[in-house]
Protein backbone atom coordinates (compact mmCIF):
# COMPACT_ATOMS: atom_id res chain seq x y z
CA UNK A 1 0.00 0.00 0.00
CA UNK A 2 2.84 2.42 0.79
CA UNK A 3 4.58 1.69 -2.51
CA UNK A 4 1.39 1.92 -4.56
CA UNK A 5 0.26 5.19 -2.99
CA UNK A 6 3.77 6.62 -2.63
CA UNK A 7 3.69 10.37 -1.80
CA UNK A 8 0.07 10.82 -2.95
CA UNK A 9 -1.14 11.23 0.63
CA UNK A 10 -1.45 15.01 1.22
CA UNK A 11 -3.92 17.38 -0.33
CA UNK A 12 -2.20 20.31 -1.96
CA UNK A 13 -4.62 22.97 -0.68
CA UNK A 14 -6.74 21.71 2.21
CA UNK A 15 -5.94 20.86 5.83
CA UNK A 16 -2.66 18.94 5.74
CA UNK A 17 -0.83 22.14 4.86
CA UNK A 18 -2.07 23.47 8.20
CA UNK A 19 -0.64 20.44 9.99
CA UNK A 20 2.79 20.96 8.45
CA UNK A 21 2.72 24.75 8.78
CA UNK A 22 1.71 24.82 12.45
CA UNK A 23 4.36 22.23 13.34
CA UNK A 24 7.01 24.25 11.48
CA UNK A 25 6.02 27.49 13.22
CA UNK A 26 6.12 25.83 16.65
CA UNK A 27 9.48 24.25 15.86
CA UNK A 28 10.73 27.75 15.01
CA UNK A 29 9.65 29.04 18.44
CA UNK A 30 6.07 30.23 17.90
CA UNK A 31 3.51 29.56 20.63
CA UNK A 32 0.20 27.87 19.99
CA UNK A 33 -2.84 30.14 20.49
CA UNK A 34 -0.62 33.21 20.76
CA UNK A 35 1.17 33.19 17.41
CA UNK A 36 -0.91 30.51 15.68
CA UNK A 37 -4.64 29.91 16.12
CA UNK A 38 -5.77 26.33 16.65
CA UNK A 39 -9.08 24.63 17.41
CA UNK A 40 -7.93 21.33 18.94
CA UNK A 41 -5.76 20.19 21.82
CA UNK A 42 -2.03 20.98 21.95
CA UNK A 43 -0.58 17.47 21.91
CA UNK A 44 -0.44 16.80 18.16
CA UNK A 45 1.02 20.13 16.96
CA UNK A 46 3.75 20.05 19.61
CA UNK A 47 4.47 16.39 18.85
CA UNK A 48 4.86 17.24 15.16
CA UNK A 49 7.04 20.23 16.07
CA UNK A 50 9.28 17.86 18.04
CA UNK A 51 9.47 15.60 14.98
CA UNK A 52 10.61 18.56 12.88
CA UNK A 53 13.21 19.58 15.44
CA UNK A 54 14.68 16.08 15.68
CA UNK A 55 14.41 14.87 12.08
CA UNK A 56 14.27 18.11 10.12
CA UNK A 57 11.31 20.21 9.02
CA UNK A 58 10.51 18.39 5.77
CA UNK A 59 7.31 16.54 4.98
CA UNK A 60 9.36 13.35 4.77
CA UNK A 61 9.83 13.55 8.55
CA UNK A 62 6.06 13.59 9.14
CA UNK A 63 5.48 10.83 6.59
CA UNK A 64 8.06 8.56 8.24
CA UNK A 65 6.84 9.10 11.80
CA UNK A 66 3.19 8.75 10.77
CA UNK A 67 4.02 5.46 9.04
CA UNK A 68 5.58 4.19 12.28
CA UNK A 69 2.52 5.30 14.26
CA UNK A 70 0.27 3.50 11.76
CA UNK A 71 2.33 0.35 12.27
CA UNK A 72 1.96 0.77 16.04
CA UNK A 73 -1.80 1.30 15.71
CA UNK A 74 -1.98 -1.87 13.64
CA UNK A 75 -0.02 -3.81 16.27
CA UNK A 76 -2.24 -2.53 19.09
CA UNK A 77 -5.40 -3.53 17.25
CA UNK A 78 -3.89 -6.91 16.41
CA UNK A 79 -3.49 -7.47 20.14
CA UNK A 80 -6.96 -6.17 20.96
CA UNK A 81 -8.69 -8.30 18.32
CA UNK A 82 -6.71 -11.36 19.33
CA UNK A 83 -7.75 -10.78 22.96
CA UNK A 84 -11.48 -10.40 22.27
CA UNK A 85 -11.66 -12.72 19.22
CA UNK A 86 -8.91 -14.89 17.73
CA UNK A 87 -5.83 -14.79 15.53
CA UNK A 88 -7.76 -15.01 12.25
CA UNK A 89 -9.89 -12.01 13.18
CA UNK A 90 -6.75 -10.10 14.21
CA UNK A 91 -5.06 -10.72 10.86
CA UNK A 92 -8.22 -9.91 8.91
CA UNK A 93 -8.83 -6.74 10.92
CA UNK A 94 -5.30 -5.47 10.37
CA UNK A 95 -5.58 -6.20 6.66
CA UNK A 96 -8.73 -4.07 6.53
CA UNK A 97 -7.08 -1.33 8.59
CA UNK A 98 -4.12 -1.06 6.22
CA UNK A 99 -5.93 -1.42 2.91
CA UNK A 100 -9.31 0.23 3.37
CA UNK A 101 -8.19 2.98 5.77
CA UNK A 102 -4.43 3.36 6.19
CA UNK A 103 -3.43 4.86 2.82
CA UNK A 104 -6.87 5.54 1.42
CA UNK A 105 -8.14 8.13 -1.02
CA UNK A 106 -11.75 7.84 -2.17
CA UNK A 107 -12.46 11.51 -2.97
CA UNK A 108 -10.66 14.29 -4.79
CA UNK A 109 -9.35 15.81 -1.56
CA UNK A 110 -6.45 13.93 0.00
CA UNK A 111 -5.75 14.09 3.75
CA UNK A 112 -8.07 11.28 4.78
CA UNK A 113 -5.39 8.71 5.49
CA UNK A 114 -2.90 8.03 8.25
CA UNK A 115 0.25 9.23 6.45
CA UNK A 116 -1.01 12.79 5.85
CA UNK A 117 -4.17 13.20 7.95
CA UNK A 118 -6.27 16.33 7.77
CA UNK A 119 -5.98 16.49 11.55
CA UNK A 120 -3.26 14.56 13.37
CA UNK A 121 -5.43 14.65 16.48
CA UNK A 122 -7.59 11.85 15.05
CA UNK A 123 -4.92 9.18 14.40
CA UNK A 124 -3.00 10.26 17.51
CA UNK A 125 -6.16 10.14 19.60
CA UNK A 126 -7.15 6.77 18.13
CA UNK A 127 -3.76 5.29 18.94
CA UNK A 128 -3.82 6.61 22.51
CA UNK A 129 -7.41 5.52 23.12
CA UNK A 130 -6.60 2.07 21.73
CA UNK A 131 -3.59 1.83 24.04
CA UNK A 132 -5.89 2.80 26.92
CA UNK A 133 -8.31 -0.02 26.08
CA UNK A 134 -5.33 -2.36 25.68
CA UNK A 135 -4.31 -1.47 29.25
CA UNK A 136 -7.70 -2.79 30.38
CA UNK A 137 -6.79 -6.20 28.96
CA UNK A 138 -4.26 -6.30 31.81
CA UNK A 139 -6.20 -4.27 34.40
CA UNK A 140 -9.48 -6.22 34.12
CA UNK A 141 -9.31 -9.61 35.76
CA UNK A 142 -6.68 -8.43 38.25
CA UNK A 143 -6.67 -6.48 41.45
CA UNK A 144 -6.01 -2.71 41.20
CA UNK A 145 -2.52 -2.13 39.80
CA UNK A 146 -0.38 0.19 37.73
CA UNK A 147 -2.36 -0.81 34.63
CA UNK A 148 -5.25 1.28 35.94
CA UNK A 149 -2.96 4.32 36.02
CA UNK A 150 -1.76 3.41 32.53
CA UNK A 151 -5.33 3.41 31.24
CA UNK A 152 -5.85 6.79 32.91
CA UNK A 153 -2.63 8.19 31.43
CA UNK A 154 -3.76 7.21 27.94
CA UNK A 155 -7.14 8.86 28.58
CA UNK A 156 -5.45 12.03 29.79
CA UNK A 157 -3.37 12.18 26.61
CA UNK A 158 -6.51 11.64 24.52
CA UNK A 159 -7.96 14.71 26.24
CA UNK A 160 -5.21 16.75 24.57
CA UNK A 161 -6.24 15.67 21.05
CA UNK A 162 -9.77 15.86 19.63
CA UNK A 163 -13.17 15.97 21.28
CA UNK A 164 -14.63 13.15 19.17
CA UNK A 165 -12.06 10.64 20.41
CA UNK A 166 -12.23 11.96 23.97
CA UNK A 167 -15.99 11.41 24.21
CA UNK A 168 -15.72 7.89 22.78
CA UNK A 169 -12.86 6.99 25.14
CA UNK A 170 -14.80 8.43 28.08
CA UNK A 171 -17.80 6.23 27.24
CA UNK A 172 -15.64 3.10 27.03
CA UNK A 173 -13.89 3.82 30.34
CA UNK A 174 -17.17 4.68 32.05
CA UNK A 175 -18.52 1.29 31.00
CA UNK A 176 -15.47 -0.43 32.50
CA UNK A 177 -15.86 1.31 35.85
CA UNK A 178 -19.60 0.68 35.92
CA UNK A 179 -19.00 -3.04 35.33
CA UNK A 180 -16.20 -3.37 37.87
CA UNK A 181 -17.94 -1.28 40.53
CA UNK A 182 -20.72 -3.88 40.72
CA UNK A 183 -18.39 -6.86 40.86
CA UNK A 184 -15.43 -5.72 42.95
CA UNK A 185 -15.18 -4.82 46.63
CA UNK A 186 -15.80 -1.12 47.15
CA UNK A 187 -12.25 -0.55 48.40
CA UNK A 188 -10.75 -2.12 45.25
CA UNK A 189 -13.03 -0.11 42.98
CA UNK A 190 -12.06 3.11 44.78
CA UNK A 191 -8.34 2.36 44.51
CA UNK A 192 -8.74 1.53 40.83
CA UNK A 193 -10.61 4.79 40.17
CA UNK A 194 -8.03 6.81 42.12
CA UNK A 195 -5.14 5.38 40.12
CA UNK A 196 -7.00 6.04 36.87
CA UNK A 197 -7.77 9.63 37.91
CA UNK A 198 -4.15 10.36 38.81
CA UNK A 199 -3.00 9.07 35.43
CA UNK A 200 -5.73 10.97 33.59
CA UNK A 201 -4.99 14.32 35.28
CA UNK A 202 -1.26 14.16 34.70
CA UNK A 203 -1.08 15.04 30.95
CA UNK A 204 -3.47 18.04 31.12
CA UNK A 205 -1.69 19.25 34.26
CA UNK A 206 1.71 19.07 32.59
CA UNK A 207 0.34 20.79 29.47
CA UNK A 208 -1.10 23.66 31.53
CA UNK A 209 2.19 24.05 33.39
CA UNK A 210 4.19 24.19 30.15
CA UNK A 211 1.84 26.66 28.45
CA UNK A 212 1.32 28.88 31.49
CA UNK A 213 4.57 30.77 30.96
CA UNK A 214 3.78 32.11 27.46
CA UNK A 215 -0.02 32.22 27.76
CA UNK A 216 -0.71 32.80 31.46
CA UNK A 217 -2.60 30.31 33.61
CA UNK A 218 -6.06 31.17 32.26
CA UNK A 219 -4.80 31.09 28.67
CA UNK A 220 -3.09 27.74 29.26
CA UNK A 221 -6.27 26.21 30.69
CA UNK A 222 -8.24 27.51 27.72
CA UNK A 223 -5.65 26.11 25.29
CA UNK A 224 -5.82 22.67 26.90
CA UNK A 225 -9.63 22.64 27.07
CA UNK A 226 -10.23 24.36 23.72
CA UNK A 227 -11.93 21.35 22.11
CA UNK A 228 -14.74 20.99 24.68
CA UNK A 229 -15.00 24.77 25.06
CA UNK A 230 -15.40 25.24 21.32
CA UNK A 231 -18.01 22.49 21.19
CA UNK A 232 -20.03 24.06 24.00
CA UNK A 233 -19.56 27.67 22.99
CA UNK A 234 -20.25 27.68 19.24
CA UNK A 235 -23.21 26.70 17.11
CA UNK A 236 -21.03 24.61 14.81
CA UNK A 237 -23.54 21.75 14.76
CA UNK A 238 -25.96 24.06 12.96
CA UNK A 239 -23.61 24.72 10.04
CA UNK A 240 -24.65 22.98 6.78
CA UNK A 241 -21.22 21.35 6.49
CA UNK A 242 -21.64 19.50 9.80
CA UNK A 243 -25.29 18.70 9.19
CA UNK A 244 -24.40 16.96 5.93
CA UNK A 245 -21.54 15.14 7.60
CA UNK A 246 -23.77 13.90 10.41
CA UNK A 247 -26.67 13.14 8.07
CA UNK A 248 -29.10 15.31 10.02
CA UNK A 249 -29.80 17.42 6.91
CA UNK A 250 -32.18 14.67 5.73
CA UNK A 251 -32.65 12.50 8.80
CA UNK A 252 -35.51 10.21 7.64
CA UNK A 253 -33.73 9.35 4.39
CA UNK A 254 -30.32 8.80 5.96
CA UNK A 255 -31.69 6.74 8.86
CA UNK A 256 -33.61 4.64 6.35
CA UNK A 257 -30.47 4.07 4.28
CA UNK A 258 -28.57 2.97 7.38
CA UNK A 259 -31.22 0.40 8.19
CA UNK A 260 -31.47 -0.72 4.56
CA UNK A 261 -27.75 -1.35 4.25
CA UNK A 262 -27.73 -3.24 7.55
CA UNK A 263 -30.49 -5.49 6.23
CA UNK A 264 -28.60 -5.98 2.95
CA UNK A 265 -25.49 -7.09 4.83
CA UNK A 266 -27.51 -9.43 7.04
CA UNK A 267 -29.22 -10.91 3.97
CA UNK A 268 -25.84 -11.48 2.33
CA UNK A 269 -24.84 -13.83 5.16
CA UNK A 270 -28.13 -15.71 5.46
CA UNK A 271 -27.01 -18.45 3.01
CA UNK A 272 -23.70 -18.84 4.84
CA UNK A 273 -25.51 -19.13 8.19
CA UNK A 274 -27.92 -21.66 6.71
CA UNK A 275 -25.10 -23.74 5.22
CA UNK A 276 -23.19 -23.72 8.50
CA UNK A 277 -26.31 -24.79 10.39
CA UNK A 278 -27.05 -27.65 7.99
CA UNK A 279 -23.48 -29.02 8.06
CA UNK A 280 -23.62 -30.45 11.55
CA UNK A 281 -21.56 -33.64 11.16
CA UNK A 282 -17.83 -33.38 11.96
CA UNK A 283 -16.83 -34.76 8.54
CA UNK A 284 -18.90 -32.06 6.87
CA UNK A 285 -17.03 -29.23 8.60
CA UNK A 286 -13.57 -29.80 7.15
CA UNK A 287 -11.32 -27.72 4.96
CA UNK A 288 -13.10 -28.79 1.78
CA UNK A 289 -16.42 -27.43 3.02
CA UNK A 290 -14.81 -24.17 4.07
CA UNK A 291 -13.03 -23.72 0.74
CA UNK A 292 -16.26 -24.47 -1.08
CA UNK A 293 -18.11 -21.88 1.00
CA UNK A 294 -15.45 -19.23 0.32
CA UNK A 295 -15.37 -19.94 -3.41
CA UNK A 296 -19.14 -19.95 -3.65
CA UNK A 297 -19.50 -16.66 -1.78
CA UNK A 298 -16.80 -14.96 -3.84
CA UNK A 299 -18.25 -16.36 -7.08
CA UNK A 300 -21.68 -14.98 -6.24
CA UNK A 301 -20.49 -11.57 -5.03
CA UNK A 302 -17.57 -10.72 -7.33
CA UNK A 303 -19.51 -10.46 -10.64
CA UNK A 304 -21.81 -7.86 -9.08
CA UNK A 305 -19.01 -5.96 -7.35
CA UNK A 306 -18.74 -3.21 -9.96
CA UNK A 307 -22.43 -2.39 -9.54
CA UNK A 308 -22.38 -2.20 -5.75
CA UNK A 309 -22.18 1.25 -4.17
CA UNK A 310 -19.38 0.19 -1.85
CA UNK A 311 -18.91 3.63 -0.32
CA UNK A 312 -22.54 3.52 0.82
CA UNK A 313 -22.18 0.15 2.56
CA UNK A 314 -20.61 1.72 5.66
CA UNK A 315 -23.95 3.41 6.38
CA UNK A 316 -24.85 0.13 8.08
CA UNK A 317 -22.18 0.51 10.77
CA UNK A 318 -24.24 2.43 13.38
CA UNK A 319 -27.07 -0.10 13.20
CA UNK A 320 -24.68 -3.03 13.39
CA UNK A 321 -22.73 -1.48 16.28
CA UNK A 322 -25.93 -0.89 18.25
CA UNK A 323 -26.84 -4.55 17.73
CA UNK A 324 -23.33 -5.66 18.73
CA UNK A 325 -23.45 -3.38 21.77
CA UNK A 326 -26.70 -4.91 22.94
CA UNK A 327 -25.22 -8.40 22.53
CA UNK A 328 -22.06 -7.44 24.42
CA UNK A 329 -23.97 -5.89 27.30
CA UNK A 330 -26.11 -9.01 27.49
CA UNK A 331 -22.95 -11.08 27.56
CA UNK A 332 -21.67 -9.16 30.59
CA UNK A 333 -24.53 -10.45 32.72
CA UNK A 334 -23.29 -12.66 35.51
CA UNK A 335 -19.63 -12.30 34.50
CA UNK A 336 -17.12 -12.11 37.31
CA UNK A 337 -14.55 -9.32 37.29
CA UNK A 338 -11.61 -11.49 38.27
CA UNK A 339 -11.55 -14.18 35.57
CA UNK A 340 -10.34 -14.11 31.97
CA UNK A 341 -13.80 -14.64 30.50
CA UNK A 342 -15.04 -11.59 32.37
CA UNK A 343 -12.08 -9.54 31.19
CA UNK A 344 -12.66 -10.60 27.56
CA UNK A 345 -16.36 -9.77 27.79
CA UNK A 346 -15.58 -6.37 29.32
CA UNK A 347 -12.94 -5.38 26.74
CA UNK A 348 -15.20 -6.57 23.95
CA UNK A 349 -17.99 -4.33 25.26
CA UNK A 350 -15.53 -1.45 25.62
CA UNK A 351 -14.41 -1.79 22.01
CA UNK A 352 -17.99 -1.83 20.74
CA UNK A 353 -18.86 1.18 22.93
CA UNK A 354 -15.81 3.10 21.75
CA UNK A 355 -16.53 2.28 18.11
CA UNK A 356 -20.21 3.22 18.38
CA UNK A 357 -19.68 6.57 20.12
CA UNK A 358 -16.84 7.44 17.73
CA UNK A 359 -19.40 7.30 14.90
CA UNK A 360 -21.45 10.09 16.52
CA UNK A 361 -20.16 12.82 14.18
CA UNK A 362 -21.17 10.79 11.10
CA UNK A 363 -23.85 8.64 12.71
CA UNK A 364 -26.58 9.01 10.07
CA UNK A 365 -24.11 9.28 7.20
CA UNK A 366 -21.46 6.76 8.21
CA UNK A 367 -18.70 6.28 5.66
CA UNK A 368 -15.13 5.07 5.25
CA UNK A 369 -14.11 8.12 3.21
CA UNK A 370 -13.53 11.68 4.49
CA UNK A 371 -13.85 11.70 8.32
CA UNK A 372 -14.64 8.00 8.22
CA UNK A 373 -10.98 7.10 7.64
CA UNK A 374 -10.65 7.47 11.42
CA UNK A 375 -14.16 7.63 12.84
CA UNK A 376 -15.39 4.46 11.08
CA UNK A 377 -12.20 2.42 11.42
CA UNK A 378 -12.82 0.89 14.88
CA UNK A 379 -16.42 0.00 13.99
CA UNK A 380 -15.23 -1.69 10.79
CA UNK A 381 -12.67 -3.75 12.69
CA UNK A 382 -15.25 -4.72 15.31
CA UNK A 383 -17.49 -5.87 12.44
CA UNK A 384 -14.61 -7.95 11.09
CA UNK A 385 -14.21 -9.57 14.52
CA UNK A 386 -17.92 -10.35 14.65
CA UNK A 387 -17.99 -11.93 11.19
CA UNK A 388 -14.70 -13.84 11.41
CA UNK A 389 -14.75 -14.89 15.07
CA UNK A 390 -17.77 -14.13 17.26
CA UNK A 391 -20.54 -15.44 14.98
CA UNK A 392 -18.56 -18.54 13.85
CA UNK A 393 -17.80 -19.32 17.51
CA UNK A 394 -21.49 -19.07 18.39
CA UNK A 395 -22.35 -21.43 15.52
CA UNK A 396 -19.69 -23.89 16.65
CA UNK A 397 -21.02 -23.73 20.21
CA UNK A 398 -24.41 -24.78 18.87
CA UNK A 399 -22.89 -27.72 17.01
CA UNK A 400 -22.93 -26.09 13.55
CA UNK A 401 -20.05 -25.60 11.12
CA UNK A 402 -18.72 -22.25 12.30
CA UNK A 403 -15.68 -22.64 10.05
CA UNK A 404 -17.91 -22.59 6.97
CA UNK A 405 -19.41 -19.26 8.02
CA UNK A 406 -15.94 -17.90 8.74
CA UNK A 407 -14.71 -18.92 5.29
CA UNK A 408 -17.67 -17.18 3.65
CA UNK A 409 -17.02 -14.06 5.75
CA UNK A 410 -13.36 -13.99 4.71
CA UNK A 411 -14.41 -14.26 1.07
CA UNK A 412 -16.75 -11.28 1.47
CA UNK A 413 -13.95 -9.30 3.13
CA UNK A 414 -11.62 -10.16 0.27
CA UNK A 415 -14.07 -8.90 -2.34
CA UNK A 416 -14.78 -5.81 -0.24
CA UNK A 417 -11.09 -4.93 0.10
CA UNK A 418 -10.53 -5.48 -3.62
CA UNK A 419 -13.46 -3.21 -4.45
CA UNK A 420 -12.12 -0.43 -2.23
CA UNK A 421 -8.66 -0.72 -3.77
CA UNK A 422 -10.26 -0.44 -7.20
CA UNK A 423 -11.97 2.78 -6.07
CA UNK A 424 -8.65 4.24 -4.90
CA UNK A 425 -6.70 3.48 -8.05
CA UNK A 426 -7.84 6.44 -10.22
CA UNK A 427 -6.89 8.94 -7.54
CA UNK A 428 -3.39 7.50 -7.15
CA UNK A 429 -2.87 7.24 -10.89
CA UNK A 430 -3.97 10.83 -11.55
CA UNK A 431 -1.14 12.22 -9.42
CA UNK A 432 1.73 12.01 -11.89
CA UNK A 433 3.56 15.26 -11.16
CA UNK A 434 5.73 16.39 -8.29
CA UNK A 435 5.46 19.48 -6.10
CA UNK A 436 7.83 20.64 -3.40
CA UNK A 437 11.55 20.36 -2.72
CA UNK A 438 13.64 17.33 -1.91
CA UNK A 439 12.37 16.83 1.65
CA UNK A 440 8.86 18.11 0.93
CA UNK A 441 8.03 16.37 -2.34
CA UNK A 442 4.64 14.83 -2.92
CA UNK A 443 2.63 13.86 -5.98
CA UNK A 444 -0.17 15.99 -7.42
CA UNK A 445 -2.14 16.27 -10.63
CA UNK A 446 -0.26 18.01 -13.47
CA UNK A 447 -2.45 21.15 -13.40
CA UNK A 448 -1.70 21.68 -9.72
CA UNK A 449 2.01 21.11 -10.29
CA UNK A 450 2.15 23.63 -13.13
CA UNK A 451 0.12 26.40 -11.53
CA UNK A 452 1.14 26.03 -7.90
CA UNK A 453 4.72 25.28 -8.87
CA UNK A 454 4.73 28.57 -10.76
CA UNK A 455 3.22 30.31 -7.75
CA UNK A 456 5.97 28.94 -5.51
CA UNK A 457 8.65 30.21 -7.88
CA UNK A 458 6.97 33.61 -8.08
CA UNK A 459 6.66 33.96 -4.31
CA UNK A 460 10.28 32.99 -3.79
CA UNK A 461 11.35 35.53 -6.41
CA UNK A 462 9.25 38.40 -5.03
CA UNK A 463 9.86 37.89 -1.31
CA UNK A 464 12.83 37.27 0.95
CA UNK A 465 13.19 34.65 3.69
CA UNK A 466 11.43 36.03 6.74
CA UNK A 467 8.87 37.97 4.70
CA UNK A 468 5.25 37.17 5.39
CA UNK A 469 2.77 35.65 2.97
CA UNK A 470 -1.03 35.37 3.09
CA UNK A 471 -2.78 32.71 1.02
CA UNK A 472 -6.56 33.00 0.63
CA UNK A 473 -9.03 31.42 1.06
CA UNK A 474 -7.01 28.26 1.73
CA UNK A 475 -3.58 27.00 0.79
CA UNK A 476 -1.26 27.40 3.77
CA UNK A 477 0.76 24.57 2.21
CA UNK A 478 2.33 27.34 0.09
CA UNK A 479 3.45 29.08 3.28
CA UNK A 480 5.07 25.86 4.42
CA UNK A 481 6.73 25.02 1.09
CA UNK A 482 8.18 28.54 0.79
CA UNK A 483 8.86 28.75 4.55
CA UNK A 484 7.10 32.13 4.60
CA UNK A 485 4.99 32.66 7.74
CA UNK A 486 1.58 34.24 7.72
CA UNK A 487 1.50 37.83 9.04
CA UNK A 488 -1.26 37.02 11.55
CA UNK A 489 -2.19 34.05 13.74
CA UNK A 490 -4.83 33.18 11.11
CA UNK A 491 -3.84 31.08 8.11
CA UNK A 492 -7.17 29.91 6.67
CA UNK A 493 -10.00 32.14 5.47
CA UNK A 494 -12.84 29.81 4.52
CA UNK A 495 -16.44 30.31 5.76
CA UNK A 496 -15.81 28.12 8.81
CA UNK A 497 -12.80 30.18 9.93
CA UNK A 498 -14.64 33.46 9.38
CA UNK A 499 -17.56 32.08 11.39
CA UNK A 500 -15.31 31.08 14.29
CA UNK A 501 -13.00 34.07 14.47
CA UNK A 502 -14.95 36.86 12.78
CA UNK A 503 -14.20 38.78 9.59
CA UNK A 504 -13.59 42.06 11.41
CA UNK A 505 -10.91 40.43 13.56
CA UNK A 506 -9.12 39.11 10.48
CA UNK A 507 -9.22 42.50 8.70
CA UNK A 508 -7.85 44.19 11.80
CA UNK A 509 -5.03 41.62 11.97
CA UNK A 510 -4.12 42.26 8.32
CA UNK A 511 -4.19 46.02 8.86
CA UNK A 512 -1.90 45.73 11.88
CA UNK A 513 0.57 43.44 10.09
CA UNK A 514 0.15 43.56 6.28
CA UNK A 515 1.83 40.67 4.45
CA UNK A 516 4.64 41.20 1.98
CA UNK A 517 2.63 39.32 -0.65
CA UNK A 518 -0.81 37.77 -1.05
CA UNK A 519 -1.75 34.73 -3.10
CA UNK A 520 -5.37 34.24 -4.15
CA UNK A 521 -6.14 30.64 -5.06
CA UNK A 522 -9.24 29.50 -6.90
CA UNK A 523 -11.12 27.36 -4.43
CA UNK A 524 -14.82 26.64 -4.22
CA UNK A 525 -15.81 26.42 -0.55
CA UNK A 526 -19.43 25.39 -1.17
CA UNK A 527 -19.06 22.51 1.30
CA UNK A 528 -19.00 25.17 4.02
CA UNK A 529 -22.18 26.82 2.75
CA UNK A 530 -20.68 29.66 0.69
CA UNK A 531 -18.96 29.31 -2.66
CA UNK A 532 -16.38 32.03 -3.30
CA UNK A 533 -14.42 34.40 -1.07
CA UNK A 534 -15.27 37.99 -1.95
CA UNK A 535 -18.58 37.06 -3.56
CA UNK A 536 -20.51 34.84 -1.17
CA UNK A 537 -18.60 35.52 2.05
CA UNK A 538 -15.61 37.55 3.18
CA UNK A 539 -16.60 40.43 0.92
CA UNK A 540 -15.10 43.07 3.19
CA UNK A 541 -11.92 41.04 3.70
CA UNK A 542 -11.20 40.67 -0.01
CA UNK A 543 -12.16 44.32 -0.60
CA UNK A 544 -9.50 45.37 1.95
CA UNK A 545 -6.92 43.24 0.15
CA UNK A 546 -7.85 44.67 -3.27
CA UNK A 547 -7.61 48.17 -1.84
CA UNK A 548 -4.06 47.69 -0.59
CA UNK A 549 -2.63 45.18 -3.10
CA UNK A 550 -2.36 44.93 -6.87
CA UNK A 551 -2.02 41.92 -9.16
CA UNK A 552 1.61 41.18 -9.99
CA UNK A 553 1.14 37.86 -11.78
CA UNK A 554 -1.68 35.54 -12.72
CA UNK A 555 -1.13 31.87 -13.50
CA UNK A 556 -4.03 29.89 -14.96
CA UNK A 557 -7.60 31.14 -14.76
CA UNK A 558 -8.62 34.13 -12.69
CA UNK A 559 -9.30 32.80 -9.18
CA UNK A 560 -12.59 33.07 -7.28
CA UNK A 561 -14.65 33.55 -10.45
CA UNK A 562 -17.68 31.33 -11.20
CA UNK A 563 -16.42 30.26 -14.65
CA UNK A 564 -12.82 29.57 -13.64
CA UNK A 565 -11.29 26.14 -13.48
CA UNK A 566 -8.11 26.70 -11.52
CA UNK A 567 -5.61 29.52 -11.17
CA UNK A 568 -3.79 31.84 -8.81
CA UNK A 569 -3.02 35.53 -8.55
CA UNK A 570 0.10 36.79 -6.81
CA UNK A 571 -0.55 40.24 -5.34
CA UNK A 572 2.02 42.80 -4.24
CA UNK A 573 1.59 45.84 -2.00
CA UNK A 574 0.62 49.07 -3.74
CA UNK A 575 2.94 51.10 -1.52
CA UNK A 576 5.98 49.33 -2.97
CA UNK A 577 7.53 49.99 -6.42
CA UNK A 578 6.26 47.69 -9.15
CA UNK A 579 8.86 45.14 -10.16
CA UNK A 580 9.95 45.40 -13.79
CA UNK A 581 9.33 42.16 -15.64
CA UNK A 582 12.17 41.14 -17.96
CA UNK A 583 12.28 38.69 -20.82
CA UNK A 584 9.38 37.01 -22.55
Amino acid sequence: MAAWSWRTWPDVLIDFGREAYVAWRLAEGAVLHRDVVYVSGPLSPYWNAAVFRVLGDGLDSLFAVNALLLALLCAVWFGLLRFVADRAAAWAGCAVLLTVFGFAQYVGIGNYNYLAPYSHELPHGLLLASLGIAAWTRAAGRRPSGWDAGAGLAFGLVALTKIEVLVAAAAANALAFAFLARREPAADAARRLARFAVGALLPPGVAVALLASPLGFAGAVEAVAIGPLRLLGDDLAGLPFYQRGLGSDDLPRNAGLALLWALKLAALFVPAWAAATLLRQPRQRGVAAQVAAAVAMAAVLAPFSAGIAWLQAARSLPVLMLAAGAACLWGLRGRAAADREGAVALVRAMLVTFATVLLAKIFFNARVYQYGFALAMPASLVLVAALVSWLPAELTRRGAAGGVFRAAALAVLGVTVAAHLWLMAPFFEAKTSRLGGVDDAFRVQPAFARILGGALEEVNARTRPGDTLAVLPEGVMLNFLTRRPTPTPHFSFNPFELHVYGEDEMIAAFAASPPAAVVLIHHDTSEHGARFLGRNYGVALLAWIREHYRTARQIGDAPLEPGSRFGVQILERKDRPRRVERGG
